[in-house]
């Protein structure tokens, strides 16, 4: 069983309609490559989450590089941030938004301190 970490309410974005949403979710048994892209971007967003504060190390490159991946609107490979939102009918326009706007502050301190 797949426990989904990242709930409805969290993407319920007003740019993403939810028959978007739920379009690769709808029988509550993914399809395992739809499984798989949806858990790139929730480890994304624990990355975000877990690793803001960091200032120094390993979990500072977890963060910056979550957050570039998320930022990025390279489409260069199978798993660019813009091709796995494709794939799951997201907005990656809308989520990239929504997941960035808490770590905006924390990307500006880090590269201040830089």
């Amino acid at each position: 069983m797949i426990s989904p970490i990242l709930s409805e309410e969290q993407l319920a974005l007003d740019a993403v309609l939810p028959e978007q949403y739920t379009h690769g979710c709808r029988h509550r048994v993914l399809v395992p490559e739809m499984a798989l892209l949806r858990g790139i971007l929730e480890q994304a967003l624990i990355d975000l989450r877990q690793h803001r504060d960091a200032r120094y190390g390993w979990n500072r490159h977890v963060y910056f590089d979550a957050y570039h991946w998320i930022a990025s609107r390279d489409r260069s490979h199978a798993f660019a941030f813009e091709n796995v939102c494709e794939a799951l009918d997201l907005s990656a326009r809308a989520v990239r938004k929504r997941l960035l706007r808490a770590s905006e502050n924390t990307r500006r301190r880090f590269e201040a301190a830089a």
